[in-house]
């Protein structure tokens, strides 16, 4: 199976799980639009912390500024969101999914009478 299909396979494994579980819905939501949002493609100082202009050694580079990951390409940075940024997204929402578990709210098809 290829990454993509297994990245497939593991969010409707995790969105069918949601659906499930009467969880907080909107937290796993603020979660994963908080992560993406940090993910911009913009630029940022390569080196010690200061550009050139500024006196220092480091180079303004293009590409995601939370995680000083050069990209220089839309298809680098859509493929830099799928890599890196949706295994955290997933990973969060497994974490709140198992907390909203723990906290005794039973999933939604068992029979309560």
């Amino acid at each position: 199976m290829s990454k993509r299909g297994a990245l497939c396979l593991l969010a409707f494994t995790l969105l069918t799980k949601l659906y499930y579980l009467r969880m907080d819905k909107l937290k796993i939501l603020a979660a994963a639009k908080a992560e993406i949002q940090r993910h911009t493609w913009g630029t940022f100082v390569d080196g010690d912390g200061r550009s050139m202009a500024q006196g220092g050694e480091g180079v303004v580079q293009p590409g995601c500024e939370a995680c000083k990951k050069v990209l220089r390409t839309n298809s680098q940075y859509l493929q830099h969101l799928a890599d890196d940024v949706m295994p955290v997204i997933l990973r969060t929402s497994f974490r709140i999914a198992n907390e909203t578990l723990t906290e005794g709210n039973p999933p939604a098809n068992s029979a309560t009478s």
